[in-house]
This record gives C-alpha cells, sequence and structure tokens, in this order.
C-alpha cells in the first residue's frame, strides 16, 4: 500500500469553513471583500460565522510557511542518486564513495572509538526512517549489487536510530539535509548487532577493529541478491537515476525533438492566422466598395421601404460577387 493510498483511507473530520464574501459595485468601480469563520458541529452544521482578523491569517500564513520550511533547495549534489521532496512524500537516495570515517562505540563493545577504512554506502531515507547498505566499487548504478552494511545498530538494512538530540535544518539545502541523516548514523554510538545477526562473515567485532588500519576486505560483505533497482521496485519506491549520462542524452534528445516541435507548430499557426487576417481584411475592403459603389450608382431613395431595400442591395451584392 503507497503513501497516497494510506492519506486516503485516513477518515477527515470537517472542523471549520472559511467563507469569502464579495461585494461589486460597477458603477463607483467599488469592489470589497469580507472573511468569516464559522464552525462546524458533529452533525455537520456550521454554527454563527466570526470575522477573520488579520491576526488569524498571519498565523495560517506562518503556520503553513513553517511547514514548507523543511524543503530543501539548492543545487543536488553529485552524490544523490534520486529525490523527491514533496512534502508528505519525501524519500532521498544517495551514496558515500569507500572512505575514512569517524566512529563510536558503546563501552560494551570494547572497541575504541576512532576512524575506520569503509566500503562504498547507500543511503535510503523515507518517511522519517533510514536504511544503508554497502557496495563494491566507486559509484553505484542500477544494476549494483546490494550487500548488508557491516556495522552494528542495523538490522537486515533498516537502521536503529535511537533518540538523537541533532536538530534538523530549517530551511535546508539538499547538502545539508543529506549531511543531517549521515549525522545521525554516524554520531550515535554503535551498541548492538541488529536483530543478533552478524553482518559480516566474520566477527564483526573483529571486522570492525581490522579496518581501523586496513582497507575494508570486500570479501567480508554478505549479498543481499538484489541490487539498486530491484530493491527499490520492491519497496514500491519513485526511484529513477540523476545523473545517468544515457539519461541525460535521452532527455536533452526528447527536450530538442518537443522543442522542434513546438517552433513548427507555433510557426503554422502564425502562418494559418496572418493567412486567415488577410483574408478577413479582403473581405472587409469588398464589402466596403460594394456598399459605396450601391450607394452611388445604384442608391434606392430614401423613402424606400425596408423590405424592399433589404433584398435589392442584398441580390445586388451576391451578383457583383459572382462577377469578381
Amino acid at each position: 500500500m503507497n503513501e497516497l493510498t494510506k492519506n486516503i483511507q485516513k477518515m477527515m473530520v470537517p472542523k471549520a469553513a472559511i467563507i469569502a464574501y464579495k461585494y461589486e459595485d460597477r458603477r463607483n468601480s467599488d469592489t470589497r471583500y469580507f472573511i468569516e469563520l464559522r464552525p462546524i458541529g458533529k452533525s455537520g452544521q456550521m454554527g454563527a460565522g466570526i470575522p477573520v482578523t488579520y491576526e488569524f491569517m498571519n498565523t495560517l500564513l506562518e503556520s503553513y510557511t513553517e511547514e514548507m520550511s523543511g524543503i530543501p533547495a539548492g543545487r543536488a549534489p553529485e552524490n544523490m542518486l534520486a529525490c523527491n521532496p514533496r512534502k508528505g512524500q519525501e524519500e532521498y537516495i544517495w551514496y558515500n564513495p569507500p572512505r575514512k570515517r569517524q566512529m563510536f562505540f558503546h563501552k560494551n563493545l570494547n572497541i575504541q572509538d576512532g576512524m575506520f577504512n569503509l566500503p562504498g554506502i547507500v543511503y535510503h531515507v523515507r518517511n522519517g526512517s533510514m536504511d544503508v547498505f554497502a557496495f563494491k566499487g566507486k559509484r553505484p548504478v542500477e544494476t549494483t549489487p546490494l550487500f548488508r552494511a557491516p556495522f552494528f545498530n542495523v538490522t537486515g538494512s533498516s537502521v536503529c536510530l535511537g533518540s538523537s538530540s541533532l536538530e534538523k535544518p530549517q530551511n535546508p539545502t539538499f547538502l545539508s539535509l543529506l549531511e543531517y541523516w549521515e549525522k545521525r548514523f554516524w554520531l550515535t554510538e554503535f551498541s548492538h548487532l541488529g536483530g543478533n545477526v552478524n553482518p559480516t562473515v566474520s566477527n564483526l567485532v573483529i571486522v570492525t577493529e581490522n579496518i581501523r588500519n586496513n582497507p575494508f576486505d570486500m570479501n567480508e560483505l554478505k549479498p543481499m541478491n538484489k541490487n539498486l533497482k530491484t530493491y527499490f521496485h520492491e519497496k514500491d519506491t519513485f526511484y529513477r537515476p540523476l545523473f545517468s549520462l544515457s539519461n541525460l542524452r535521452l532527455s536533452t534528445v526528447s527536450l530538442l525533438i518537443k522543442l522542434v516541435k513546438f517552433v513548427v507548430l507555433n510557426c503554422t499557426i502564425y502562418v494559418l492566422l496572418l493567412a486567415r487576417k488577410l483574408e478577413f481584411r479582403k473581405k472587409e475592403l469588398i464589402s466596403k466598395i460594394y456598399h459605396s459603389y450601391i450607394k452611388k450608382e445604384y442608391s434606392l431613395p430614401e423613402n424606400t421601404p425596408f423590405l424592399i431595400y433589404i433584398p435589392f442591395t442584398t441580390i445586388f451584392y451576391i451578383i457583383m460577387n459572382k462577377q469578381t
């Protein structure tokens, strides 16, 4: 079941209605508006109207602005694979290439904090939750196999974020938002095996100690028997690579085709409109000439009855039109 279906199935109860009135006096160019708020009771009937004040409208706008302030903006980072920043549907997919990271551990694990060599990591944030995976290579593509993340606090791919006190940025850029989620993962103390399952071939404690001073041994990774494309298809996500060169070329060609069609269509419409305008102009001039000719050469007496004047001018116009 996707997010849209869930939202549709939620029962919404009306609590109030905002009604706008308009008064318009065209003679004096006077237009006025009045807005009132009417509460709605349990039976669905509206109560007495209350005039809406400027303070109410300001509060309404402030709450809307505050709600929309979390939508990121700016340039998409190079390591972002896909994103959906729409409110209520936020979803972000990005990666880190192999690198060294600072890691912190609970004292019960007997692992000293420090810098460790890590494989490539793929992050997936959706509905406030995070999944992480390991991959081999420097940059993942659709067919890149995914492996279990070789870390504590991860069950399958789901991250136990704990109770982080890290504040989410109010007006984030894409970069600051990704940094926020990465900090929530890496600044948390690693404390336990997710689901009591060892995510590496060897003991995770030994693997972690070995990568303190040595490169990560890719043979320690456990495959998840899926790649980026199949995983996100299972999750019913929107996943589409953003920076695929083939997609970029395809989109460029499609854009050029649409541009050519647009120009051709507009040029055709312009020519047709011009021809139509000239045709109307021609008929208008001919009509003026005919009427002038009728008045000068074949004018009838002013006291001619209306029922005789109209048929006479019409028949003459038809005859002259056939001759031309």
